[in-house]
């Protein structure tokens, strides 16, 4: 559905308080707005086009609290509409920098026959990202209360949410069918090694959520994702030259050899894996 306060968006009701916005851009990003009984939670900005901040006040009269799953520029453009935004601390420099004026530039597209155009892009301006760490929660009131979780891998910084009442998972990039991609940034949190040990503890908390939402393409994912990729990522740390085949992304000089388990995908370059090893059991 359509709203005309942001007719570029599109959002589906996914459980009573619980929706997602589909933002439009290079590779659509879902957004999500979680409400509970006092507050409620915008989870990641999108690439910015339309008037986000007038779309969830259609959708919910709660005060909005904004958080970022992590700092790439397809979920952080649209920061400049809200005075703050949460976002884990070792992205924080990053998710300042996306919202540089040049920075943003380089997401902001209108391809011919979009829908939108360069005007509809949210306007530069400041925003205050305030840090988080694992374990923060947002307590949205009546039980309601989502827990940070810290994934790192795609991003040093990027998380997951646990939404405890509705047992809903929003995962951003670190959990994503088609694939998750290690290829991003520099040190040992954008590793292989930093994605398969902090999924872990998430993987021993599984009976905590039905389901999970992740940040582009298929929305829900079963569990069994998380599972899947537990077991993808000690895979390839078993056996880091072997591959399923090449992920060309389309040009981009971060293209990267892509290896599946089940319903995992994860694309990744060998400069991501600081220290192959045999030491990784596979469950």
């Amino acid at each position: 559905m359509r709203y005309e306060e942001n007719p570029f968006v599109e959002v589906e009701k996914l459980a009573d308080g619980v929706w997602s916005l589909l933002s439009p851009g290079g590779c659509p990003t879902l957004c999500y707005l979680v409400e509970g009984a006092e507050r409620a939670l915008l989870i990641d900005t999108g690439f910015g086009v339309g008037d986000l901040k007038a779309l969830c006040e259609r959708l919910t009269d709660k005060p909005l609290l904004v958080v970022d799953t992590h700092s790439h520029g397809d979920h952080v453009l649209g920061n400049p509409q809200f005075d703050r935004v949460y976002i884990h601390a070792l992205d924080l420099e990053a998710g300042r920098a996306a919202n540089e004026p040049e920075q943003r530039r380089r997401f902001m597209d209108a391809p011919e026959g979009c829908g939108y155009t360069i005007d509809d892009y949210v306007p530069d301006g400041p925003c205050e990202l305030v840090p988080i760490e694992a374990g923060y929660v947002f307590d949205l009131g009546g039980g309601h209360e989502l827990e940070v979780f810290h994934t790192p891998g795609h991003t040093p910084g990027g998380i997951c949410l646990l939404e405890k009442k509705r047992r809903m998972l929003f995962t951003g990039d670190s959990l994503v069918r088609t694939p998750t991609l290690i290829f991003f940034g520099q040190g040992e949190l954008c590793t292989v090694e930093a994605f398969h040990e902090h999924l872990l503890p998430l993987q021993a908390r599984k009976g905590e959520f039905d389901a999970l939402y992740p940040g582009h393409f298929e929305t829900p994912q079963p569990v069994e994702l998380l599972d899947d990729m537990v077991t993808l990522s000690g895979l390839i740390l078993q056996e880091p030259e072997k591959y399923d085949d090449w992920q060309d992304m389309h040009g981009n000089p971060q293209a990267a050899w892509r290896r599946n388990y089940g319903r995992a995908y994860i694309a990744l370059s060998l400069i991501h894996i600081s220290e192959p090893t045999r030491r990784y059991a596979i469950s």
